[in-house]
């Protein structure tokens, strides 16, 4: 969740709040960890804006068939207190 010390966060809904910056840079704590427990498996990060290009990726290398199944987790968000937000954007994503 974000406040006003620090109003960015993954969420939509607090970056249509946040004021505008030239580049932000927003860490993925859920993403890094579920990237680190994938071992030596592929991981790509996808979002609705990539998703044609995480599409193209994965098309152009074999995946998505029987022989090279592809596993989509939406991760979500951890709030400050360590609850998670489940994201939609997130769901929409996957």
């Amino acid at each position: 969740m974000a406040d006003e010390a620090s109003p960015w966060s993954l969420s939509p809904a607090a970056l249509r709040r946040a004021p505008f910056v030239p580049r932000l840079v927003l860490p993925s704590p859920n993403g890094s960890a579920i990237a680190a427990a994938a071992g030596e498996s592929a991981v790509l990060a996808g979002s609705l804006r990539n998703a044609s290009a995480v599409g193209r990726w994965l098309a152009d290398r074999g995946y998505g068939t029987l022989d090279r199944p592809v596993a989509v987790i939406a991760s979500g968000e951890r709030w400050p207190d360590g609850s998670l937000r489940p994201a939609l954007e997130d769901l929409l994503g996957a």
